[in-house]
C-alpha cells in the first residue's frame, strides 16, 4: 500500500461522497492545522531564540506529525484519499459509467463536484453533470 493510495474499500456516488464531506472536512481541516502549526514550529527551530527549549519543540512536532499521520489513516479507512493536507484535497472514488475515476473536493469548495479520471489528476477535473447522476454506479 503507497501512503497516497488506500486498498480500495469502497467506492462513492456523488451522493454519498457528499453526504460524507461535512466528517470528512472536518477531519482534515484538523490535519491542516496541525501542518501549519508543524511549519509554524520548524521556523522557530531554525533559528530558536537562547531560553527556548529545543527538544521540547520537537517533541511538539512528532507529536503534531503522529497526529496527522493518525487522521490521515483514519480518512483512508473510511475509502476517501487524502491528496493534500497543507491545502485540503480529497478524492472520492467512484465509478462513472462503468470506469474508475474519483470525485475531487478542493478546500474551499463547498460540495463535491467534481470528478477526474484516474489518470489525469487534478488537471483534469470536470464538473458532475448532476443531469447524469444516474451515471454514477452504486457497487458496494
Amino acid at each position: 500500500m503507497t501512503p497516497d493510495r488506500p486498498p480500495r474499500s469502497r467506492y462513492f456516488t456523488v451522493t454519498e461522497a457528499n453526504a460524507a464531506l461535512p466528517r470528512m472536512r472536518e477531519l482534515i481541516k484538523y490535519a491542516s492545522n496541525c501542518f501549519h502549526q508543524v511549519k509554524s514550529l520548524a521556523a522557530v527551530l531554525r533559528d530558536p531564540p537562547a531560553d527556548a527549549d529545543v527538544e521540547a519543540l520537537l517533541a511538539q512536532v512528532e507529536d503534531l506529525r503522529t497526529e496527522i499521520a493518525r487522521i490521515v489513516e483514519h480518512i483512508h479507512a473510511e475509502g476517501v484519499e487524502v491528496k493534500a493536507v497543507e491545502k485540503p484535497l480529497l478524492d472520492f472514488p467512484a465509478i462513472y459509467n462503468g470506469r474508475e475515476v474519483v470525485l475531487s473536493w478542493h478546500h474551499g469548495e463547498r460540495h463535491v463536484s467534481w470528478w477526474h479520471p484516474l489518470s489525469t489528476g487534478i488537471a483534469g477535473r470536470t464538473p458532475v453533470d448532476y443531469d447524469e447522476l444516474g451515471a454514477w454506479e452504486w457497487c458496494n
